[in-house]
């Protein structure tokens, strides 16, 4: 216990996500906090807690933890440690059904949406996330950067293009105003972002910028160019440490390099 007294001292007043311990080193619970400090130290102040939060707190002997730049990153983290370790006090995430994927469905023109149910299906499945508005802001993002369809339309028939085309929200295929070739590579673009490789798409579509500005099709290499900018400004704001540049993906490798001691 005095170990686990000298710990409670020294934990950071940063976001992050802990992991505790019983006494024969198995994690029996993972959560994430804005401040890991207050949020770690309050499960053993036990008056007022329910039989659960009590139990918890009697059967800690260890806690490890892991320091994040922002609370997204922390629930990302928590969600995937979660899914691989199940701890037996963890109920959050059991049922990953009730919590919303990011889908982009298969087919010729891909759409993108918000799920909370998997199917054996062409499409990609992209979380669980644990933060709904964190998933919807990131789809209006990709809306944004990609252009990709959100509507339900039947393809094969071409209509009017709806409001979000005048919106600069989708590229409007619906309305045969952009092929099929180069709607694709939209899809595979937001896959890739999806999928934390934002270091990779930026070089991608910097070379597509410049193989469409030789070929002296300047609107679409301007666009591609506001795309390149949004997703600077998104590695800009995704620092690991000083001077090194954060993706998503270098979050994912974390979580699977992360070797949790069994003392």
């Amino acid at each position: 216990m005095r170990k686990l007294e000298e710990k409670l001292k020294f934990l950071p007043d940063t976001c992050g996500v802990y992991l505790m311990k019983d006494s024969r080193g198995r994690i029996i619970y993972i959560g994430e906090a804005l401040s890991l400090r207050k949020r770690v130290r309050n499960y053993f102040c036990v008056s007022g807690k329910g039989p659960k939060t009590r139990a918890l707190a009697g059967a800690i002997r260890d806690i490890e933890y892991i320091s994040t730049d922002s609370q997204t990153e922390a629930l990302i983290l928590e969600c995937d440690l979660i899914k691989k370790y199940r701890p037996r006090y963890n109920v959050r995430l059991r049922d990953d059904k009730k919590y919303p994927y990011i889908k982009i469905s298969g087919g010729a023109f891909p759409a993108i949406s918000i799920t909370r149910t998997l199917k054996k299906d062409r499409s990609h499945y992209y979380g669980p996330y644990a933060s709904a508005g964190a998933v919807r802001r990131t789809l209006k993002l990709m809306r944004e950067l990609f252009m990709l369809r959100s509507c339900r339309r039947n393809m094969a028939r071409v209509s009017v293009p709806c409001l979000y085309y005048h919106l600069g929200l989708c590229a409007a295929p619906c309305a045969g105003l952009v092929a099929r070739r180069d709607y694709a590579k939209l899809a595979r673009s937001a896959r890739l972002f999806l999928e934390g490789r934002v270091e990779k798409l930026a070089v991608k579509l910097t070379e597509e910028m410049i193989r469409e500005s030789k070929a002296l099709r300047f609107e679409k290499a301007a666009a591609i160019k506001d795309s390149i900018t949004a997703l600077e400004k998104i590695l800009e704001g995704q620092k690991m440490a000083p001077k090194r540049k954060k993706t998503l993906l270098e979050i994912q490798l974390r979580i699977s390099n992360y070797g949790l001691r069994k003392d």
